[in-house]
């Protein structure tokens, strides 16, 4: 019989992840379910890698069904292989779900979610401005001069801090000029 691939704890990640009074050598998947304690950035935290998470359990439909994973653990898990813990395709979630967690736009690119997906999603120029991004931040998100041409002059002030000529002139000189939203017009 095949035991569960198991990891050797190093001391000081032992205490970090079973507690001084219940010391381990040893970490494996069966361990991280049986104890509601033992989180996945707990385990990050004490210097386990994404990659020995995955190796005790490389299916994650498994880990999300058993650890009942949730928005917080999707930045601990995005370099799974062959796909990422994924906030919308595999959690269920809304754009609600990415402001209330502060995603940074670095890992929403490094999960492909892009402008067209949030807005696709029924993002409001408040829920742009919750986020926090930069400018330089919603380009690589895809956001575009197209995009921008649905926003009203309040909406771009709004979200921007700027107005709509300085914020295209910074569009245009990126070269993001392609139309990409779902929203209406502004006139």
């Amino acid at each position: 019989m095949l035991s569960d691939p198991c990891l050797v704890l190093r001391p000081e990640q032992s205490t970090r992840i079973h507690g001084w009074l219940n010391p381990k050598r040893t970490l494996n998947f069966e361990m991280i379910c049986s104890d509601p304690s033992i989180t996945v950035r707990k385990c990050i935290q004490a210097g386990i890698t994404q990659q020995q998470l995955q190796k005790l359990q490389p299916d994650l439909r498994v880990w999300i069904e058993k650890k009942n994973l949730s928005f917080e653990d999707v930045p601990y898990m995005d370099q799974w292989v062959p796909k990422p813990l994924h906030p919308f395709e595999h959690l269920n979630g809304t754009v609600l779900d990415i402001l209330e967690n502060n995603y940074p736009a670095s890992l929403l690119l490094k999960l492909q979610i892009d402008y067209a997906t949030l807005s696709s999603m029924h993002m409001t120029p408040e829920m742009m401005k919750c986020l926090h991004y930069s400018l330089e931040e919603w380009k690589s998100l895809g956001f575009n001069k197209g995009a921008l041409s649905y926003f009203t002059e309040k909406e771009v002030q709004f979200v921007f801090q700027a107005p709509r000529d300085v914020v295209e002139m910074q569009l245009e000189a990126a070269g993001f000029q392609g139309a990409v939203t779902r929203r209406t017009p502004a006139h």
